[in-house]
């Protein structure tokens, strides 16, 4: 999972990255239930990083300071996040160096047994920081029929600066963040079957005629 979603924040220590998600897998993977053996990886609770934030320096809602919506469009397979009448918060204008800023999200559908996903990535255009008008934020992610796997959803914003002309990323974990704002998951659905004996009686035996 950090492999399909953390490189939307490239500058941020993936080590230390890892390590805390490592730490949360392996508690849920403790504490799964009897019925699920290690290899049924897909069956823990994933909708326990629901809010997991991939920069522990920075968190999106301090970043971002917006609510956002999110909504399913199952006719068309599309995941889509609706942030109306944006505009750049304090924390980021208090950034100094920060002239422009970027609202990322990204989708990965994970089968964790398999060792296969399916991601999909979109971004909004540079944004000015010091913009007045409030801007509406639509970004659109590809929703694969993910059957039981789970679906991580993740939001970000990354700031930028603006020097001659050109726009630079600023690699520094303040001006950075990425949460995983949702996560879809059904594991009923991919629980395997249990083997259930048949019960019904046994044929009486059939009587011997004299």
């Amino acid at each position: 999972m950090r492999e399909s979603l953390a490189h939307l924040l490239e500058s941020t220590p993936q080590k230390n990255m890892h390590n805390r998600l490592s730490h949360i897998v392996a508690k849920m993977i403790r504490e799964k239930s009897p019925d699920q053996t290690a290899s049924h990886l897909n069956l823990l609770p994933w909708r326990s990083l629901r809010g997991f934030e991939f920069n522990d320096q920075k968190s999106l809602h301090i970043l971002l300071a917006h609510a956002h919506q999110l909504v399913f469009n199952r006719t068309k397979d599309r995941a889509v996040i609706n942030i109306n009448g944006f505009s750049s918060s304090s924390a980021i204008r208090s950034l100094k160096e920060a002239t422009h800023l970027r609202i990322m999200a990204g989708l990965a559908s994970i089968d964790f047994e398999k060792q296969q996903k399916k991601v999909d990535y979109t971004a909004s255009d540079y944004l000015p920081v010091y913009k007045n008008n409030e801007t509406n934020v639509r970004l659109s992610l590809e929703l694969f029929s993910h059957a039981a796997n789970p679906v991580f959803i993740a939001l970000g914003i990354v700031c930028f600066q603006e020097l001659n002309g050109e726009i630079y990323e600023l690699k520094n974990q303040r001006f950075q963040a990425l949460q995983i704002i949702e996560v879809i998951h059904d594991p009923k659905v991919s629980k395997p079957p249990e083997n259930k004996k048949d019960k019904r009686s046994p044929r009486p035996a059939k009587r011997k005629r004299l």
